[in-house]
């Protein structure tokens, strides 16, 4: 008999959240893998593996980060499926006549709008996640999720909902307007910030090709999370201009390894061994992103600029600069 290991509950209440995630992941999708392990537990996967015997079932990054998210996810499709349907029956409520009922129409058929724009973009984030949780920015104003709501959307769903209930009520029916009024450029700065693009760049050298693993697909798949598109750049040269001695198959294998990426939307073969500003503005580039202590390639113009992005182990990104100064490096 194989011995199949499961992850345990947490709490009785966790128990019931799990049972509630199976019922909509049968609704939804019918998938029968959901039931292997819970996305309750933050230790459901250990990086050690020893065999003793027994069966152990990992679950995929994407599976995993799918499962952990499902939460806020459901929670944000379910505001919408609520309003949405509301606005809808109030548009054939709406009293007044003249300029009020012309902003009343407005008002709602713009609402119904922004959260149907809204609710498609969370869809779309959601099923085609990488497997690996945005890197959270400190320093820059970044709005790095499509998925989580932020303090814009937290606003927003505060005053649809308050303004809705309001607005049923005849009494106190203005007020609620008002609220939804409010509400209106809120939700379009919701959706901008999710559909908003932004370019960032990856830069790797030939001779770091043997160290292509699954640290290097975890670091592709954050600096992929940080905006809509990712272009890795491919060089056999280094920084200070040596070029690499290595065969053309080398430079081959890890171009197809670059590309057999999901995350990565483009791959610049024969890149500069020094990314200026102007090979940033000739590909469209935003942001260089790299590992701690690998900025060597980003020049001094983008590193003043604070377009150079790091990705530290705990899960956060940095401008270089301000990396520097709290580790005491002085700048030039």
């Amino acid at each position: 008999m194989v011995d199949l290991k499961v992850v345990g509950y947490r709490s009785t209440f966790d128990k019931y959240l799990y049972n509630i995630h199976l019922l909509f992941n049968w609704a939804f999708d019918k998938s029968l893998w959901i039931y292997i392990m819970s996305p309750f537990d933050d230790t459901v996967f250990s990086s050690e593996f020893t065999d003793q015997g027994s069966l152990t079932v990992f679950p995929s990054w994407a599976t995993e980060h799918r499962n952990k998210s499902y939460g806020g996810f459901i929670d944000a499709v379910c505001d919408k499926a609520f309003v949405v349907p509301c606005w809808i029956f109030l548009l054939s409520s709406v009293s007044g006549t003249g300029i009020l009922r012309f902003v009343q129409n407005k008002t709602l058929f713009w609402l119904i709008l922004a959260e149907i724009a809204s609710g498609c973009v969370r869809f779309r984030a959601f099923y085609t996640a990488g497997g690996i949780p945005a890197p959270a920015m400190k320093g820059l104003d970044f709005s790095t999720s499509a998925v989580k709501a932020d303090h814009i959307g937290k606003a927003k769903q505060t005053f649809e909902m308050v303004g809705t209930c309001l607005y049923m009520l005849p009494f106190v029916r203005w007020i609620g307007l008002l609220l939804l009024m409010a509400s209106c450029p809120l939700a379009y700065e919701s959706v901008r910030r999710k559909v908003k693009k932004r370019s960032i760049y990856v830069h790797l050298v030939l001779e770091d090709d043997s160290a292509f693993n699954h640290k290097t697909m975890k670091f592709l798949i954050q600096a992929r999370g940080l905006g809509s598109k990712l272009t890795v750049g491919v060089s056999s040269a280094s920084p200070d201009g040596d070029i690499n001695n290595k065969s053309k198959t080398d430079l081959t294998d890890i171009i197809l390894n670059v590309c057999s990426c999901s995350s990565v939307n483009e791959v610049i073969a024969g890149a500069p061994g020094k990314i200026d500003q102007e090979f940033m503005t000739t590909h469209g580039l935003d942001f260089f992103v790299c590992l701690p202590e690998k900025q060597e390639p980003a020049s001094d113009e983008l590193l003043q600029q604070q377009k150079c992005l790091v990705i530290s182990e705990d899960g956060t990104a940095k401008p270089v600069m301000l990396v520097d100064m709290m580790m005491g490096i002085k700048e030039d």
